[in-house]
């Protein structure tokens, strides 16, 4: 390796020395852990089961409850096989690990965040996708990786990522938890099959819900066809594609497109943007159908002939409130099994719904729009967090 490749692009202050090129055998004594019976652990952390017990490198770190007893104290562990083979995670303090669990043990100061953060950049190479993807023991003595030289800029680096890692930990336990809040909130704010009143509502609301058709409360439309000559516009009324929905903004409502077209554009092609607004957007054919999405469009706009749109009777609906219960509305029940996912505007229309006051509307979309905002927050801090440490790896490791 040549020399200038074993420093790092960006570096904390104070630090020259040139990173050692180092095998992992020569490193770690490599071990596994053991077979725990589920039954044997605690959902929660006492005095009786204080550590914690890990098993693939999953959400939560992997953990799957807690022991009484540990196996290790401070050490690196990865997954050795199934789908996250080759995932690597340092753990601090005492812990114990099952059999899916090879773990890298040291006694010289080398089990720390940096390293395990540049094993985790390089394992994945070496997984074997024959069959079950596995990373045994031995595949994994072979690696080598490019460290620090001195403890000191391996654990300032450590501190670092311990940091962001904390935080990506923070926002997606807030984000998991209001995500939680909405969907048991959805369960209870609205009526059970069978019922005409929800089982919890806002104080003062008696009366029962209306049972309507949508189609008698709004209008369903579907898509045009998009020529890709006509694709790739800046500016405009924008033309929405299933895509869209996964762009950065476009978490609960519409508001950038991948594509625009102008008036001349719309004169010439004789297109007629949807101005009844808003509307709820949404797939109608293909595997997108079955992810039953929804958002909320405010503005005039143009949908390809992929997706469809639901336009809002403003007169019975407040736009909050048919935001939370088009989250209710399970649209893949409309597609006929074995055929390919889709359904057409009828389909829509004919679906029967229960719907309130105009006042309660008001008041359960208020609480929905806010729970949405803070579920965006989060998940908008997730992603910049990762982009961040992703980033960071890539300028701060060999």
């Amino acid at each position: 390796m040549a020399e200038k490749s074993k420093k790092p692009r960006l570096r904390f202050k104070g630090f020259t020395e040139t990173w050692e090129q180092r095998e992992v055998r020569n490193t770690f004594k490599i071990t596994r852990g053991y077979v725990l019976a589920a039954t044997k652990t605690s959902n929660t952390k006492s005095d009786k089961t204080p550590y914690p017990v890990y098993s693939s490198q999953t959400k939560d770190n992997g953990l799957m409850g807690y022991y009484s007893d540990y196996l290790f104290d401070t050490a690196i562990t990865w997954t050795t096989d199934g789908a996250n083979a080759g995932t690597v995670r340092f753990r601090d303090g005492k812990f114990y690990c099952t059999n899916v669990c090879g773990v890298l043990l040291s006694e010289n100061g080398f089990s720390n965040k940096m390293v395990a953060e540049a094993l985790n950049l390089v394992a994945w190479k070496y997984v074997s996708k024959v069959g079950n993807p596995k990373l045994m023991n031995n595949v994994m003595g072979e690696i080598e990786i490019v460290i620090p030289s001195t403890i000191e800029e391996q654990t300032v680096i450590s501190q670092l990522f311990d940091k962001i890692d904390y935080l990506i930990t923070l926002h997606q336990r807030k984000y998991d938890k209001f995500v939680a809040i909405k969907k048991a909130l959805l369960e209870k704010m609205f009526p059970r099959d069978g019922k005409n009143v929800p089982e919890i509502r806002f104080k003062g609301f008696t009366e029962t819900w209306e049972q309507c058709k949508l189609g008698n409360i709004g209008k369903a439309r579907s898509g045009i066809g998009f020529p890709d000559e006509e694709q790739g516009g800046k500016v405009g009324v924008p033309f929405y594609k299933v895509s869209d929905m996964n762009c950065y903004g476009n978490e609960v409502e519409m508001i950038v497109s991948n594509n625009y077209v102008t008036q001349d554009q719309i004169a010439r092609k004789r297109w007629h943007p949807i101005e009844q607004l808003p509307a709820m957007f949404f797939a109608k054919v293909g595997a997108a159908v079955m992810l039953n999405r929804k958002r909320l469009v405010r503005f005039p706009f143009l949908l390809d002939n992929n997706t469809m749109a639901y336009s809002l009777d403003n007169a019975v609906w407040n736009t909050d409130f048919a935001k939370a219960i088009f989250n209710k509305i399970n649209l893949p029940s409309l597609v006929q099994v074995g055929a390919l996912p889709s359904y057409n505007a009828s389909d829509v229309e004919a679906m029967e719904i229960l719907l309130p006051a105009m006042s309660e509307q008001s008041k359960i979309g208020t609480l929905f729009t806010y729970l949405d905002n803070l579920i965006t927050l989060h998940q908008r801090q997730l992603e910049r967090l990762k982009n961040i440490k992703s980033a960071l790896l890539e300028k701060m490791f060999v």
